[in-house]
């Protein structure tokens, strides 16, 4: 028992760094007690503090503390939020999956898996319920070797195309393999933990046709609870993310206008397969995975010089950290901080002219872009 109260304490003492990491530096991106606490008390903050206190109880009496999250968590049926709830798959649930067969697809969704089939079966019954049928489109499921019933299962489902890595190579070099296969005119990479909502791929779509400085269009990811997850992503000076109004409401409206973004995360994103192959896929050095993403939409803004947009009307869930984990130390999860020193040093001209990492500086940064910033709000 004292072995898991030091387990559990080391747990806690690491997501508290990670949060003041993120959140305790001042406006020259050095740390600061009284900064993390001004964040605290923002709305943000408050809600996320909150969560954090409920976690480490949860942590330390190994509790869910059900009651308390309730009171907090906003309600999906009032988000009009859909998710799927499903732990066991039938075959007759599965029988219901169908998607139509398209010879010149507009759009190639592509799908990196391994393992998690359930996630999976949501992923497809979300696209098969939530997206538009007047767009033609074709989905391309990467198996990177899945140990568990993911090929079979999916075998059973008409008109995926499905391609098996010979041996597992990651998120990075399955998504180029997909992309090599895609007959679609628009390329869009869809995490596997994830549940579309109505209108995601029209409204993303939409965008990037009838704008030829569009590069990349990205979703609002919103957190299985109902919480944001991200409204575009900002990069600081020293390489590292930030995902814009984490915990919010999906429902601010400084979240739900059309605007220019530093980049969008991979989880859903749409680019033209011809700027992707002009830029050679996603580049391979960040094998495994991580900040391939963000790499692209720096690829996107200073090869091809385009814009890099974000969509808010292009709902997603994304259940964070169901394939690649929560611990940054080992698992997929570790090379989060070995690529983004890669990132760093590959970009470091472009990043010399971005804002120090700091939640003071959100404002600063947002501003740059106000001036592509769209009336349409949602």
């Amino acid at each position: 028992m004292f072995r898991n109260t030091i387990n559990n304490l080391r747990i806690i003492s690491l997501k508290t760094t990670s949060i003041f990491t993120a959140h305790g530096r001042n406006k020259k991106g050095e740390f600061s007690f009284w900064y993390f606490l001004r964040f605290c008390f923002s709305n943000i903050g408050f809600r996320l503090f909150f969560k954090y206190i409920i976690h480490t109880l949860s942590i330390l009496f190994n509790s869910n503390f059900s009651f308390l999250t309730k009171l907090i968590n906003p309600k999906l049926e009032k988000l009009n939020i859909k998710v799927f709830c499903e732990k066991e798959i039938s075959e007759i649930e599965l029988a219901k999956l169908s998607f139509p067969k398209t010879e010149n697809p507009t759009v190639s969704i592509i799908i990196c898996v391994y393992n998690n089939f359930i996630f999976t079966y949501n992923c497809l019954r979300g696209i098969m319920e939530h997206t538009d049928p007047s767009i033609p489109f074709e989905i391309i499921l990467v198996n990177d070797c899945s140990t568990d019933e993911t090929l079979a299962e999916l075998s059973k489902i008409p008109n995926l195309t499905i391609y098996t890595n010979k041996k597992n190579l990651g998120f990075v070099l399955s998504c180029n393999k997909g992309a090599a296969l895609a007959k679609g005119n628009y390329l869009c990479f869809l995490n596997n933990d994830t549940v579309v909502q109505q209108n995601w791929l029209s409204s993303m779509l939409e965008l990037i046709e009838n704008d030829s400085q569009i590069g990349i269009v990205g979703s609002k990811l919103v957190f299985g609870d109902g919480d944001l997850q991200e409204a575009g992503g900002i990069v600081w000076q020293d390489g590292q993310t930030y995902h814009y109004g984490r915990r919010g409401s999906i429902k601010n409206k400084k979240y739900n206008y059309i605007r220019e973004v530093d980049y969008c995360s991979g989880a859903s994103l749409l680019i033209s397969k011809s700027d992707f192959d002009q830029l050679n896929g996603f580049d391979e050095i960040y094998t495994p995975g991580y900040y391939e993403d963000t790499d692209l939409c720096f690829s996107v803004k200073y090869t091809l010089h385009k814009k890099v947009i974000y969509q808010p009307a292009s709902i997603v869930v994304h259940y964070e950290g169901v394939t690649s984990g929560t611990n940054f130390n080992s698992g997929m999860r570790k090379f989060q901080r070995i690529n983004a020193l890669k990132f760093k040093n590959k970009w470091k001209v472009q990043l010399s002219s971005k804002l120090p990492n700091s939640f003071m500086n959100l404002n600063e940064t947002l501003i740059k872009y106000e001036g592509s910033r769209s009336d349409n709000t949602f």
